[in-house]
């Protein structure tokens, strides 16, 4: 949280400091100006939750910087802070939107009771603008909405960022602890960090396990944000050593910082085309999208073929297909055969440590082979079980359609992982999870729309969407009519 004191007291100001102090708010992110145009000044070049400032100042007086100030920073809050008590400055204050009023002398109690109030406004605003940001971004990456139709502007100013987690396992309860209690730690950490300025959200992306998209400076402050971009990133890395164990591999791939979200999208499918080549890595954790490009341009032709067949072991293991999981494991086991000793190395390298419970006497092909028959035996009825998760799938969007709700929730509930159930739910459905809840929003909303009783807000409501307009807009893309317009038709 950063704060901004603007009064031409230095007692004034010394002492607001040491009391936001003593309630847990460092001075690091406290700044000060003694005049109205140096508050103009100081609020261009950084990003403030909350300003303090008092009336009578010289250069310009506050109530006529806060005015100036507003279109410049629309999410700061505004606390009066001042020996005047005349309505007259109380009426042009709640005129101009400011969020409290306070007259000084300020007790500690009273400081405190605003800094909760105005925290709590602040985090459930950027809550709200991440939700509108994560829906629009799997909108868009899932061709449900053009990025030019959208009703923000996600073009000037913005940078971003893409994370992926990839896992590989054998052992898929382990698998699907290890990352919903990943997933569960990081929704709560983006959380905290959240602000109208950095948005984090997380994207429904078939071939990786967690896609985390990383946009900032949508008040144009980027230096500030890229600190705390920066130090999430550091927390990433701290969380992948955490969870890391025996028996699964867990790798973060990032991509560079773009000012572009088509290119985001761009290095995301590079990421997701080329995540395998990490195998050729075994003992490394952490790459970037240029790591694999080198990887890529380096690699032979039999480490791709290695790469290509080991990544086709893993999805036909996730996806239960018993005859492609052993004709992978055939193929694995006449390549490694027939090449450089370099090739069985990279082998053994990556999938013994996966397989550490099996029989130690086994050869690696020998223990993939165990692995085929015992799953074959666990998963006869594959196919019942596939549907019944599918069933699920579609009873949980009937009953939640009308609140924020996603496949990671979904996967939650079910106790599977994410990827897994996104990809199964394509397979068996024939399109995306997202395009199915958005198909069911809108016939129930096309439904709606004949009660005269209800507005075009209200049913953007009870469907699951925050903003009526994105609502119309997704509406007339899905139906080539606008729900005002449908609702006026009924109505004649």
């Amino acid at each position: 949280m950063r704060i901004l004191i603007a009064d031409d007291e230095y007692l004034v100001r010394s002492t607001l400091v040491s009391m936001l102090g003593e309630l847990g708010i460092s001075k690091d992110w406290i700044d000060e100006v003694d005049n109205g145009e140096a508050l103009i000044s100081q609020i261009q070049t950084a990003t403030y939750d909350i300003a303090f400032i008092d009336i009578r100042m010289p250069k310009m007086n506050g109530l006529e910087a806060i005015e100036k100030a507003k279109s410049i920073a629309p999410y700061t809050k505004w606390v009066i802070v001042t020996g005047y008590s005349e309505f007259s400055y109380a009426k042009e204050a709640i005129q101009l939107g400011v969020s409290n009023y306070l007259l000084k002398p300020i007790s500690i109690n009273e400081l405190g009771e605003v800094i909760s109030e105005l925290l709590q406004e602040n985090q459930k605003y950027a809550l709200l603008l991440n939700q509108q940001f994560e829906s629009d971004m799997n909108s868009i990456y899932q061709e449900l909405q053009y990025l030019e139709k959208l009703e923000i502007n996600y073009t000037e100013h913005i940078k971003y960022m893409t994370f992926c987690i990839n896992t590989n396992s054998f052992d898929i309860a382990l698998r699907n602890n290890v990352m919903q209690k990943l997933y569960g730690e990081l929704r709560e950490k983006i959380k905290n960090i959240i602000t109208p300025n950095i948005r984090i959200v997380f994207l429904n992306r078939q071939g990786v396990d967690l896609t985390l998209v990383l946009a900032w400076g949508f008040l144009g402050n980027h230096e500030e944000a890229e600190e705390i971009v920066n130090n999430f990133y550091k927390s990433l890395k701290v969380m992948l050593l955490k969870y890391r164990c025996t028996g699964m591999e867990l790798t973060l791939i990032h991509s560079e910082a773009v000012d572009s979200l088509d290119n985001n999208f761009k290095y995301l499918h590079c990421i997701y085309n080329m995540c395998q080549l990490r195998i050729l890595k075994p003992s490394e954790h952490i790459f970037t999208l240029n790591d694999l490009k080198d990887m890529w341009e380096q690699a032979e032709d039999s480490q791709l073929q290695l790469v290509d067949n080991c990544s086709g072991l893993f999805d036909t293991f996730y996806s239960n297909n018993y005859l492609a999981f052993m004709s992978h494991v055939d193929t694995l086991d006449k390549l490694i055969n027939t090449n450089e000793q370099l090739l069985m190395d990279d082998f053994k390298k990556y999938l013994n440590p996966l397989l550490e419970s099996y029989d130690e006497g086994n050869t690696t092909i020998e223990k993939l082979k165990q692995i085929a028959h015992e799953y074959l035996v666990k998963t006869k009825s594959t196919d019942d079980s596939q549907m019944d998760s599918i069933n699920q799938i579609k009873l949980y969007v009937q009953k939640n359609y009308m609140k924020d709700i996603g496949i990671y929730q979904i996967a939650d509930k079910l106790d599977l992982t994410p990827n897994y159930l996104s990809t199964l739910f394509k397979k068996k459905e024939g399109i995306t999870f997202m395009k199915y809840l958005t198909k069911t929003r809108m016939l129930i909303a096309k439904e709606l729309l004949t009660n005269n009783n209800v507005t075009v807000s209200q049913v953007a409501n009870q469907v699951g969407f925050n903003s009526a307009r994105y609502f119309s807009k997704l509406f007339k893309n899905y139906y080539n009519i606008y729900p005002s317009e449908l609702k006026h038709k009924k109505s004649n």
